[in-house]
């Protein structure tokens, strides 16, 4: 008889991740106990599934991974895809055109800025703004060093109603990939899930970036909170605008 084999890799992964800590969640253990036995996982180094190195898995990813297997069991460890996942709208070509032909006179011009610009010319048409709530996070490399914080933000304010996190401006808070950490576990609280619960206590429903790094562990950060915030860069919240589908 064939071994058993996972549908995907999705699959796969949920399947190691109830690996890991199954044996916890068979264990009677007091809070005291379990975290020792978290502390004591967070020093082994794993092989997640299709990698070809070894990696350490931080305490509070275990401790996510723990009770959402004791509550869900293992379809509760299935990687959630991107919750932006497929909302993309297709530009006309007369808009294509536009954007393609401004990037050939401006290819070090951020895609903000040149969308910023557009928009404050009339160039790009979004008709009036909707009423959701939209909270900006400031990419570190946008804000600090390219000195990009205005552009992105008429957007925003294009499309909805801007809120803004305390933390903002060139005062932003890394989503947390800087320094090669999007490819690694972390050791302490989780920075993404940090700033997911900044962006959620604005009360905002849609949570823009500029930033592809930001967009992932940010989306990341939404789906290990539970928090409902809609992770979207804001060119893709302009496309909608500008075709006439908003979310």
């Amino acid at each position: 008889m064939d071994a058993l084999k996972t549908k995907d890799h999705a699959e796969e992964v949920a399947i190691f991740r109830s690996e890991v800590v199954g044996s916890l969640c068979r264990r009677e253990l007091s809070h005291g106990d379990l975290r020792a036995e978290f502390l004591a996982l967070a020093k082994e180094r794993f092989r997640l599934p299709g990698a070809d190195i070894t990696k350490t898995i931080s305490v509070p990813t275990l401790e996510r991974w723990y009770y959402a297997y004791r509550s869900g069991g293992l379809s509760a460890l299935v990687p959630k895809p991107r919750s932006d996942r497929g909302r993309a709208r297709a530009l006309a070509a007369q808009t294509r055109e536009l954007l393609l032909a401004i990037r050939r006179e401006n290819p070090s011009a951020s895609v903000p800025l040149i969308l910023g610009t557009l928009v404050r010319d009339g160039r790009l048409r979004t008709g009036p703004a909707g009423e959701q709530s939209i909270t900006y996070h400031d990419s570190c490399y946008l804000a600090r060093h390219n000195d990009v914080r205005a552009s992105p933000r008429e957007l925003v304010a294009a499309v909805g109603e801007p809120v803004e996190m305390e933390r903002s401006g060139r005062n932003t808070f890394c989503c947390g990939a800087g320094g090669a950490h999007m490819w690694m576990e972390e050791r302490g609280s989780a920075i993404n899930e940090n700033r997911v619960r900044e962006a959620a206590a604005t009360g905002a429903g849609t949570l823009a970036v500029a930033c592809p790094f930001c967009t992932v562990m940010l989306d990341d950060g939404v789906q290990s909170t539970g928090d409902g915030l809609r992770v979207v860069d804001v060119a893709t919240l302009l496309a909608e605008q500008i075709e006439g589908h908003p979310r």
